[in-house]
Order: structure tokens, then sequence, then C-alpha cells
């Protein structure tokens, strides 16, 4: 106890808490008059009569009328002098002596009002019932870390790596644009570009480039256990000399236990090496309140749920969020931020790859796509192209393929990607990765195109809105797609188009609809009301919004595998395409032996280059004349770029 209590002599606020305190008993009062006096003191002549007789008048008439804010403001003003045993409430002449110079016990670190062992406890018990209030929040950490983990495709290393990268960018930020910042920086790391993001782009891309490349973390009382707590909580904390044992005492959990500013106002600032010892010593009396009286039902209180859940009622109490949305954590925010990359598996006519396979029995096409699932996805169902270039990848979601007429089974890879700054488009390291995977994929299986797209989570003017989200209960089936070419192809005639003017992607809600006509076109400006139309028909509640997006055919695929080609990107694509490629060539031999189908042997022998040497069997292949020229004006020039990078 004698290292817990220090001798600290009084600052103005203290004498005028202290007094008030005595003379009141009501400690709100006290801390509040407290901080609005001793920061407004140039409103009173401190040299004389006024200030007596304002002193009297104000603690008389408060006092005796029940205004405990005059009461207070009187009492104050004695406060400032030594007290002559003068009746409260008459005039006081000449209040204004010598200061008070007597010292007290107080309390190290603690917020002001806090002067005793009682006091503590009054802090603990008022923290547990705000812990109480947001206990919804309470696996705020543990559902965010979960998340990450898989997303990382369960690498511990990769998802301490983030969840640190997380902690930099958190300063002062939400948790939406948190989220951005930490995915835009992480794919500018994968991509092999400059680290600039978060409100302090030059600083923190710094300090992320040394968390990816060189394995260290800026220290912070704040953003050491912020990362670490999202470890414990996605499971992965392997640091053996971690701060778990934290809790992040960020604003809202010091406004929790009381602190303000001078003027009793909420804080603001951080904290100092003290308080968050003060605040450490008193989390681990909260755990054991909580656990004892088994709040939420739980034994087993950790300091992360307990500051999560603080922090949530903190929040609810300051009006800052929602109750119903008070627990918004990385769980929700990373699947806003996902790019859905369109895949199939059966080849496209124009490859003249597998020939036949597309009129095949649905049977036979589902086992073909099921096969190939297992080849390209893990057993979580996450893209295995889009994990080697390090995009941050959640499970693909199964669904319809609808492209020219053809329905297929597919799968939408769904990744994290970041924005530019105030946007609703993505990045220019995200949208490399996304091309490099993309065109990746459709060399591998033999696509007429391949696509991705993003539907931001920005709000935009109906006006500007291009992409729309129906949320039909399910994803999207075969006949709703059928159903949906019925309505593309009206809507040809309708507005005279040569195309039909809707994609039609499945989505984890249902389907999305991407409006392929055009800004300024007549289709577009009716865009919204033809979705409203067709949501109408299907049923499901409309999202309208807008985002990014691409669609490359086959001569296009190695172009954007990596056009401005950094070779960050191509190294990771040699370590990751060669064994699919393989299993690919193995897997059609297999069913062109089973069903009698034709094999193209462009699309082998590029594999197989593939399979043998990356990227340079390619290079051989193409000096050969072995390769289409529409496939070797594109990817030669990528190519050349790497053999002077090889040569260096």
């Amino acid at each position: 106890m004698a290292n817990y209590l220090t001798e600290t002599p009084l600052t103005l606020r203290d004498k005028l808490f202290n007094y008030i305190y005595g003379q009141t008993g009501n400690r709100t009062m006290a801390k509040n008059v407290a901080g609005d006096m001793s920061g407004n003191l140039s409103l009173f002549d401190l040299t004389g009569i006024p200030l007596g007789e304002e002193a009297g008048i104000l603690t008389g008439e408060g006092l005796a009328t029940g205004n405990i804010g005059n009461a207070g403001a009187g009492l104050g003003l004695l406060a400032l002098g030594t007290l002559d045993p003068l009746k409260v409430g008459k005039p006081i002449v000449n209040v204004i002596k010598e200061p008070i110079k007597k010292t007290i016990k107080k309390i190290a670190g603690a917020p002001y009002g806090i002067l005793s062992k009682a006091d503590e406890n009054k802090a603990i018990n008022q923290y547990v019932k705000t812990v109480e209030k947001g206990i919804a929040g309470a696996d705020w950490y543990d559902k965010g870390g979960k998340q990450i983990l898989k997303l990382s495709g369960d690498n511990p290393e990769m998802a301490n790596k983030f969840a640190e990268n997380l902690a930099t960018t958190s300063a002062g930020t939400g948790v939406a644009p948190n989220t951005v910042f930490s995915i835009k920086g992480h794919n500018q790391i994968m991509a092999g570009d400059p680290i600039a993001t978060g409100r302090f782009p030059k600083t923190m891309g710094k300090q992320i480039d040394e968390i990816y490349n060189t394995n260290q973390y800026t220290s912070g009382q704040k953003r050491i256990p912020f990362a670490d707590q999202i470890a414990v909580g996605g499971g992965f904390y392997s640091k053996e000399a971690g701060q778990a044992n934290r809790a992040v005492h960020d604003i809202w959990d010091g406004r929790a236990w009381g602190y303000t500013d001078p003027n009793g106002k909420p804080i603001t600032r951080g904290f100092t090496p003290v308080e968050h010892k003060w605040m450490d010593t008193q989390m681990d009396k909260v755990i054991d309140q909580l656990n004892k009286n088994k709040v939420g039902g739980k034994t087993n209180w950790t300091p992360g749920q307990a500051q999560a859940a603080s922090w949530t009622g903190a929040k609810i109490d300051a009006g800052a969020v929602n109750p119903s949305n008070a627990a918004y954590s990385y769980a929700e925010a990373l699947p806003e931020n996902y790019a859905y990359q369109s895949r199939e598996a059966i080849p496209g006519k124009q490859a003249g790859h597998m020939k036949g396979i597309i009129d095949a029995p649905e049977d036979v096409r589902r086992a073909y796509d099921k096969e190939v699932t297992g080849i390209l996805y893990d057993t979580q169902g996450r893209d295995k192209i889009s994990q080697g270039v390090g995009l941050l990848t959640d499970e693909a979601i199964p669904t319809t393929g609808y492209f020219e007429g053809q329905f297929n089974p597919s799968m939408q890879s769904r990744v994290a990607v970041g924005r530019e700054t105030g946007s609703p488009y993505i990045d220019e390291s995200s949208r490399k990765l996304l091309n490099a995977t993309e065109g990746s994929y459709g060399l591998l299986t033999a696509q007429d195109a391949a696509a991705w797209h993003t539907l931001a989570p920005n709000k935009v003017a109906l006006k500007n809105s291009d992409i729309a989200e129906l949320s039909l209960g399910n994803t999207l089936s075969t006949d709703q797609a059928k159903r949906l070419s019925e309505i593309n192809k009206k809507l040809v005639d309708k507005y005279n188009l040569d195309y039909e003017p809707l994609a039609v992607i499945g989505s984890d809600k249902g389907v999305r609809l991407l409006n392929t006509a055009g800004q300024g076109s007549e289709f577009s400006k009716n865009f919204a009301s033809e979705i409203n139309a067709i949501s109408k028909e299907l049923g499901g509640e409309v999202r309208l919004g807008t985002g990014s997006s691409n669609y490359f055919e086959m001569s296009d695929y190695v172009k954007n595998i990596n056009p401005e080609s950094k070779s960050k990107i191509i190294t990771s694509l040699d370590n990751t395409l060669p064994g699919l490629a393989s299993k690919m060539n193995e897997l059609d031999t297999k069913f062109a032996k089973e069903y009698g189908y034709d094999l193209s042997p462009v699309i082998m022998t590029v594999r197989k280059a593939i399979s043998t040497d990356g990227l340079k069997g390619l290079t051989a292949l193409i000096a050969s004349g072995a390769v289409p020229a529409a496939i070797a004006d594109e990817i030669t020039p990528l190519l050349e770029r790497q053999d002077k990078q090889n040569l260096k």
C-alpha cells in the first residue's frame, strides 16, 4: 500500500473538490463544480470584497433554495482561500488570504475524487455496471480475432501481423475506417508497393512495414494489449513476452473508470503510465467480481472481454452508438470490404478445351466442379490462388454461374480489399492483386473471361448507383438465375441494347446485379427503378450502391496477372501455380478418358510449362511458338521483365 499512495501537492482543482465534497458530501457536484471553476477563474475578482460577497450570496441562497449548483459555486469560491470562522451565507470580507499549502494522501494514477480504498470500490462497482450494460460487446475481441485467423488461412503468424496492423491504424478511428486502413496497408505489403495508409500515412506506413518485414512492432501502452487481445480472442496468441494479461485502456475505457479533463468533461487524451497501472490493478478486481457474480452466466471472464463490454457500455451511455449496433466488430467490418471473384470450373467455349462438357448432364458437370474445387480451394473453401498472393481470404460461396446463356455451378471467392481514402473505389494495390488472381484462375481453368467486383459500404446518391444486391434468403438458385436471364433479354429489347445490361452474380445474401450499360445510358438512368421492379417479382430487400469491377477475356489474362509487375506478385504466383497446374492436367486427363472429351493441346501445354518451371517455363514455351499469338502478345513483355529481374 505504501507504493500505492503518494504525497502529492494539492492542485487548485484538488482544493476545490476536497472542500466542496467535505461540505456537501455530494461527490458528483464536487467534481463538476471544481472542474468548471478551476477552468474559469478569470470570471471572478480574486482580490477582495466582490468575491467574498459572491461566495456568501451564492452559498447561502443555494443552500436555502436547494440549488446545489449555486451552493457548490459559492463553496468553491470560499475554498480558494483560508476560511475565516464566518457563517456561511453572509458577505465575507478579504476572504482570499494565503493559499492552502497542506498535502493529502492521493492515490497515484486514479481519476479525480478517488482518494481512498472505499472510493476505489465504488469505481469498481460502477465499472461492473458499465460492463453489464455493454455485455453484448463482451466477445468483441473473440469474434474479430476468429475472423482474422480464418481470413489468414489459419496461419497464426499472418494473423498476428494483421492484428498488429489493426492496432497501428486504430488510433482515433472507428472500427470501419480502421479496418479499411489496415486492409489497404496489408495489400500494399502483399503487392510489394510502398505503404501509405491510416490517419498518418507516412508514419503508420513505416510502422506497418516494420511489422511485416522486420517482425518489429512499435510499443505502446494501448497498442500492444490491443493486438494481443485480438490474438487471445482469436486463439492465435503465442508471444512469450506479450501483454495478454492487460486490458486496452483507450479513452472509452478511461471514461468508464471516471477519468475527466480539468473541466470535468469526458477525457479525450491518452493515459500516463501510472494511470495505466492503476487501471490494470483495478481490472484484476473487476474480473474477480464478474466471475464471482457470474455476470452474463460466465465464470471465466478475461481482461479483454471485460474491457470490450465496458467500452460498449460507455459508448451507449454517451449516446455514441445505437445499442442495437454497439457490438459492431472486425467480424462485421471485414466482410463489408470483400471483393467477389467470379469463378466457374467448366471450361469456356472459346478455349476449345474439354469439348462436350458444357452440354454434359448436370450431375457430370457438378462432379467436375467438385473435383476442381478440391484442387483450387482448401478444406475450408478458401481460394488457394488468392491465399498464395497474400490476400485475406474467406470461404467461397457456392452458387449458380450465369454467363452468355449458360448456367453452371460456380463459386464466388471472397477476399478483403482496401479503398482509396474517402472513396468507394478500391486502392491500386488491391486492384493489382485481384487482377493477378483472376487472370491466373482463368488461365488454369480455361475460362473465356474473368471478372471481379466490389460493393462498397459507402452510401452514394441514388443516381450514382450501379450495383444492387437483393437479399433473397438464400444464394442464387438455378431457377432464379434462369428467370433473371429472361428479364435481361427483355431489358435488351426495351432499351435497344446489343448486350444484356445486368451481370448476374450470386452472393451470400442472394444475388448482385451489376449495371454493364455504362453511365449516361438510358438504362443507367432507370437502373434503380428496374431493380425495384425485379425485387417485387423475386422478393427480398434491395441495397443499392457502387464500387469497383473488372472484366477481361482470355487474351488479357496474363496482362492482368500483373501489368506493372513488381516481383513480389510474380514470386507469389510462382510459389502457388505450379502445383495447381499439374493437378488440373491430371484431372482433365482423367475426365477426358472417362467421358471422351477432347483436350486442348495449348491449354495442356501451358499448364505443363507452369507446373514445370513457373513463368520461366512459359518463356521457353513462347519462344518455341507453341502458344497462340493472342496469349503470347500479352505474356511476352511480362516475362521479359521477370527475366531481367532474375538476372540482377
